[in-house]
Order: C-alpha cells, then sequence, then structure tokens
C-alpha cells in the first residue's frame, strides 16, 4: 500500500493522480486512480465484476485509457502507449472507440489508438 505522502501527492495532481498496490504472492497489480471532479462522469460508467465472492468495481477501458494518455502527455513514458495497446488488443470490440474519442478530443488528448499505434 502506499505510503500517506505518495497518495496526498497523486490526489494533488490536477486530474486525479495514480497509485498501485501489488500482491507479491500472485505479483497482480492493481491500479487506484482517483479521479477528480471533472471525471466523474467516468465514475457512474464502471463496471462490477464478482471475484472470490465479492463484488468489485472497474474502471471502464475508456476511462483507463484517457488516465494514460494524460500521463503520457505529462512524462513522455512509453509504459503508457504499451498499456494503451494492449488493453485496445485485449478488450477490442468492447471499447466504444466513439466514445473515447470524443472525450479524448474533449481533453485535449489525442487519439489514442492513433497515438498507441503511432509510437
Amino acid at each position: 500500500m502506499p505510503s500517506a505522502e505518495v497518495i496526498a501527492v497523486e490526489l494533488g495532481r490536477p486530474h486525479g493522480g495514480h497509485s498501485n498496490v501489488i500482491a507479491l504472492e500472485s505479483m497482480t497489480k492493481a491500479d487506484f486512480c482517483p479521479l477528480s471532479s471533472s471525471q466523474a462522469e467516468w465514475f457512474s460508467r464502471r463496471r462490477t465484476l464478482e471475484i472470490g465472492g465479492r463484488k468489485l468495481w472497474f474502471a471502464i477501458p475508456e476511462a483507463v485509457t484517457l488516465h494514460k494518455l494524460r500521463f503520457y502527455r505529462e512524462g513522455g513514458s512509453e509504459k503508457h502507449l504499451r498499456d494503451i495497446r494492449g488493453m485496445l488488443a485485449v478488450s477490442g470490440d468492447e471499447i466504444d472507440c466513439p466514445l473515447l474519442n470524443r472525450a479524448a478530443i474533449s481533453l485535449g488528448l489525442e487519439d489514442p489508438g492513433r497515438t498507441a499505434q503511432a509510437k
């Protein structure tokens, strides 16, 4: 679990920040992306999955893609583009591309598919 100081820094970012938790036994990583007030719409679009008898909420791939595009724009890390390519490859037809592209344009971000494939 990230320290309170790390969480405070991430929450202070204009677009919500990011932190993650890794389960060492399985090496499973969960990303936590706190939403800013301008991202409330994405919270209402979250999905529920049942895992181990518990209902868990997950962000839709479109929201994660937008978040990663913001971080790519901020820092230029290829990791975010690899993650986007992976989500596009795995989720494919499930991704609402028109929604994603409209949201990217409204946020001043590049077209997610073109950006991920061009790099």
